[in-house]
């Protein structure tokens, strides 16, 4: 069931140049950077590889590194690095992981940290990928 309506059986392919051919042919400037990671690992990573590309293009992609919103205090360890090491444009945060909304009182010190910070960019990306346990029992 999971394959059939929630992923591919194999990631997209996802080149920088087709992408960058691509956003030529059709006008585009500039490409934010996004990805929805399945775990904490995956995310970082995630994050890594963005910044990599944004570095090695800096006018055509930015990046907002995505945030474990199910862990305040590692999204906050994410925030600090992701400003140190990777030089991000903001963050994405998602409505739901593993079954922690954004709304969650656990979150209150991460919103704190970055409302704390001036002209802090943050986008929401509605949820809609089944929890991350579900993966063992679909598969």
């Amino acid at each position: 069931m999971r394959a059939e309506h929630f992923t591919t059986p194999q990631p997209f392919g996802w080149k920088v140049d087709e992408i960058l051919s691509y956003m030529d042919h059709q006008g585009i400037a500039m490409q934010m950077l996004s990805n929805v990671p399945n775990s904490h690992v995956g995310l970082r990573s995630s994050n890594d590889y963005g910044a990599t590309i944004v570095k090695q293009h800096p006018t055509r992609f930015g990046l907002p590194a995505t945030l474990p919103t199910d862990d305040a205090a590692a999204a906050m360890k994410e925030v600090e690095r992701s400003i140190s090491e990777l030089d991000t444009d903001g963050f994405t945060v998602h409505s739901s992981d593993n079954d922690v909304d954004l709304g969650d009182a656990s979150l209150e010190p991460l919103w704190e940290m970055l409302n704390g910070r001036k002209q802090t960019v943050c986008f929401c990306i509605p949820m809609c990928m089944p929890h991350r346990s579900w993966d063992a029992q679909l598969l």
